[in-house]
């Protein structure tokens, strides 16, 4: 009696148990509940610090079709989808040139319209960080290497196991790795065409490369 009776008990702490692993979701859950979230967005805003660059901190705003404002430090970097004005306010120059999507630096604005949505989940694991709780650690890869975008072998993503809201971002190439730490996450908001135009402050040296 008394064995049949922990026996018993076993049997009902497993299926306690088991139900919570069952809800363990997998890289696939994971990989497709963001692209339910951030999949096809329109625009982004979102500020970010560079974690190669402590104190470096930094502002994006972007649409679809190439068209970002993002300011780094001193630097701002204007694009319309057509020209680049690349403005340093500490060397007092903006360098001019013609955007080309296949020589374009990868930049967050990129993973949010890009590799978000072409490349693929290979790996997830679940971690502490401190001060960020529980977390996803999500990898994606294109299917293969000749599909790789601006040499991007592989992007990493941090995302909160609460919401899925997105904690930060790595892309890596063969000689790179770069990670932005996200905050003030906002997508499709509407953001003014105006972002997109650069007017080159008076006195500042234009070099022209179009």
């Amino acid at each position: 009696m008394i064995k049949k009776t922990i026996i018993t008990g076993l049997l009902l702490l497993l299926n306690s148990i088991l139900p919570v692993f069952a809800l363990e979701p997998d890289k696939d859950d994971v990989y497709n509940n963001l692209i339910a979230k951030y999949g096809e967005i329109e625009s982004v805003s979102v500020d970010f610090s560079l974690e190669s660059e402590p104190g470096l901190k930094g502002k994006l705003k972007a649409v679809r079709g190439n068209k970002y404002n993002l300011l780094l430090g001193t630097r701002r970097i204007v694009c319309d989808g057509e020209t680049i004005w690349n403005y340093s306010k500490t060397d007092k120059n903006v360098v001019i040139s013609d955007y080309d999507a296949e020589s374009a630096d990868a930049g967050l604005e990129q993973f949010f319209f890009i590799f978000l949505e072409k490349y693929y989940p290979v790996g997830l694991t679940s971690m502490t960080e401190s001060g960020r709780g529980s977390v996803y650690f999500l990898e994606l890869e294109p299917d293969n290497e000749d599909e790789a975008i601006n040499d991007i072998r592989r992007v990493k993503i941090w995302l909160s196991k609460k919401d899925l809201s997105i904690i930060a971002v790595g892309i890596e190439s063969d000689n790179d790795f770069l990670k932005w730490i996200i905050e003030n996450l906002n997508v499709n908001s509407n953001i003014s065409s105006n972002s997109f135009k650069f007017t080159p402050p008076e006195g500042v040296e234009i070099i022209d490369f179009r």
